[in-house]
């Protein structure tokens, strides 16, 4: 892993992935970023932001793949 690559530097740098590849999840960003920088996945853990982490958790629900999602919302 990069020694000098913290915890803001790796969220910009996944930050500024999502904006340069549209439509682009910030689940598949974090992947990519790890790859570019031969971070190990389970490492990143600790280099994401809160900010990011809420991106993620959001995508997650939208795609039914933690509880609160769509799925869980009433029908009007």
């Amino acid at each position: 892993m990069s020694e000098d690559l913290n915890k803001k530097a790796f969220s910009g740098l996944v930050e500024t992935y999502v904006r340069t590849h549209k439509g682009c999840q910030y689940m598949d960003a974090v992947i990519t970023v790890c790859e570019d920088n031969e971070i190990d996945i389970r490492d990143s853990k600790k280099l994401i932001s809160k900010e990011i982490v809420e991106h993620i958790e959001f995508e997650a629900k939208k795609l039914n793949l933690l509880q609160g999602g769509h799925s869980a919302m009433l029908p009007i």
